[in-house]
């Protein structure tokens, strides 16, 4: 590709009413020829009571014991978080206000708070213009609030966290539907709870989808009418960007939705983005020039918008990591199944906590 940066401002945009998780992503090492629009079956789904629009989810990672990971999922139309463990039961239900209109949510480990490390996770209000940060308790797998409250400048439509591997400071960049994309640094403001500093912005198309890789210093923006973005993480970098992935080829149909990171070793592994134009998944290598890999659909999931894979071991159920994904079908929802592997490279040597 290699394109460099233009702007474009039409876009589509969908609702949604389940999340499904999938452990056909990464199960098997060897690798299968897979074509455009193969199915896998999904393990189980995620449902909690009130829920409607899960819009986007993260994965958090126990520190002593993957196996009570969470999935923790935003619901747009009713402004609640959802803890679901890794058998789909809700740990924790919270509104964060009456038609919050919640937009992406992400994780981050250590983050130097009052004196100890902390595990956070951010996600942004869109009806407030604010991004909240809540801590993770490792005992009760549990949130609670520690940002100051303070509302950002602009508007906010996607968001995702970003930990420099340079400074070892942590970042959210907000994206937007007219506004472009914002970039904040995350300060512990002495008080027990984190500030927002916007540190630069520059402008984008509409787009929502976005994700960082703390390793290799990029940020991954997906302008919903062109395809994927890439840009230098650090806030003293250019604002240049690279079209990676264009609307249009490889089957890629807009809108380009949620996009996510299967992190191995040695900067290996995919980028993978909902195309939900067709209902499809697409893959692309990690490393530039981020060639396409292939295709692949969830059986009976349509129009996604937020995803999320992790390569860690998490126990019996997920020994080589899931992939998680929202459904925005309104027609009745698929049941527990078996599921398919796709073929991608396993590696579950990477740790997001190191």
């Amino acid at each position: 590709m290699g394109t460099q940066k233009r702007g474009i401002t039409e876009c589509r945009f969908s609702r949604s009413v389940a999340v499904v998780l999938v452990a056909g992503l990464i199960v098997l090492s060897g690798v299968v020829s897979l074509g455009q629009g193969d199915v896998v079956e999904p393990r189980f789904r995620l449902s909690a009571t009130g829920l409607v629009d899960t819009d986007d989810m993260c994965i958090w990672i126990h520190p002593t014991d993957t196996s009570l990971s969470t999935i923790i999922v935003a619901d747009k139309d009713t402004g609640k978080i959802v803890v679901f463990d890794l058998a789909g039961e809700v740990v924790q239900s919270m509104r964060l206000g009456s038609r919050a209109e919640l937009g992406n949510i992400d994780v981050r480990y250590g983050f130097p708070l009052g004196g100890e490390l902390v595990d956070i996770v951010a996600v942004n209000k869109r009806s407030t213009g604010t991004i909240l940060v809540f801590k993770v308790d490792p005992d009760t797998r549990q949130l609670s609030e520690i940002d100051d409250g303070v509302a950002l400048d602009d508007e906010n439509y996607g968001m995702c966290l970003y930990k420099s591997a340079d400074t070892e400071k942590f970042y959210a960049f907000a994206t937007s539907e007219f506004n472009g994309v914002m970039q904040y640094e995350l300060a512990d403001n002495g008080q027990g709870q984190i500030s927002l500093d916007l540190v630069r912005s520059w402008d984008q198309g509409y787009c929502e989808g976005v994700v960082a890789d703390d390793e290799l210093g990029y940020v991954y923006i997906c302008e919903e009418a062109t395809g994927i973005w890439r840009y230098d993480a650090e806030p003293d970098r250019p604002t240049t960007g690279t079209q990676i992935a264009a609307i249009g080829e490889n089957g890629f149909e807009d809108d380009a939705e949620g996009v996510t990171i299967y992190f191995a070793r040695g900067g290996g592994g995919y980028i993978i983005v909902s195309s939900q134009g067709n209902n499809s998944f697409l893959v692309f290598k990690r490393r530039p020039p981020h060639s396409f890999v292939k295709a692949f659909r969830i059986s009976g999931v349509r129009e996604t918008d937020g995803i999320d894979v992790t390569n860690v071991n998490l126990g019996s159920a997920f020994p080589s990591g899931l992939f998680v994904c929202h459904d925005g079908a309104k027609s009745a929802q698929p049941v527990v199944s078996a599921y398919e592997d796709l073929g991608l490279e396993i590696d579950t040597s990477y740790n997001p906590r190191r």
